[in-house]
């Protein structure tokens, strides 16, 4: 009898694996945003070894921040709502946590030999306050040395850094979902 029921065993084990594999390919590529994604993008957010697509994922969603709004320099210009914002998800672990949108989060940290592709298990706090780079006294070159920018509107704030010569430093993106804001992009080149 013990012949016979591992034989049954191997059919019943493969069949729930080819049902396991067809349900995982039939479920709904994932939205950045509004933004419909591509196979290449839909790539992206599922396999992190494949770093070109998440790079592809990183300009998609950071131009989808970008469109339409006037990049500004002028810290008085952010909303004072978004500031207070702002400071308690820099400042709160728990806040920031609950206010990552990870279902349509893309994070990247970029470091000389490896990718790091950030997610809920992963993620770790971030103290790091933006604002304190757009002033001359602040920072640790000269201002005419990065190209720092932002992008708002009542439903998307966008920051940019670039340190000329070197390239794009930091990408992240906070936008509205319901009545609150959530960090749905963030990309660091730590190299």
């Amino acid at each position: 009898m013990g012949k016979h029921i591992q034989p049954l065993l191997i059919v019943i084990f493969t069949t729930m694996m080819v049902l396991c594999e067809s349900c995982a390919i039939n479920k709904a590529a994932p939205v950045v945003s509004g933004h419909e994604l591509t196979q290449t993008e839909t790539q992206a957010t599922t396999n992190p070894i494949d770093t070109k697509t998440i790079w592809d994922s990183v300009e998609v969603k950071a131009n989808w921040f970008m469109n339409g709004i006037e990049p500004n320099r002028e810290l008085n210009l952010i909303p004072p709502v978004f500031n207070e914002f702002y400071t308690k998800f820099i400042t709160d672990s728990l806040f920031q946590k609950q206010h990552i949108a990870f279902e349509q989060f893309v994070g990247v940290i970029g470091q000389c030999d490896t990718t790091i592709r950030l997610n809920n298990a992963n993620w770790i706090f971030t103290d790091w306050n933006f604002t304190e780079f757009f002033k001359n006294d602040n920072n640790t070159e000269n201002i005419d040395g990065w190209d720092n920018t932002f992008f708002y509107s009542s439903s998307k704030f966008y920051y940019q850094f670039r340190l000329k010569e070197v390239g794009w430093i930091y990408k992240t993106g906070f936008e509205k979902i319901g009545d609150n804001w959530q960090l749905t992009l963030y990309y660091v080149n730590a190299c």
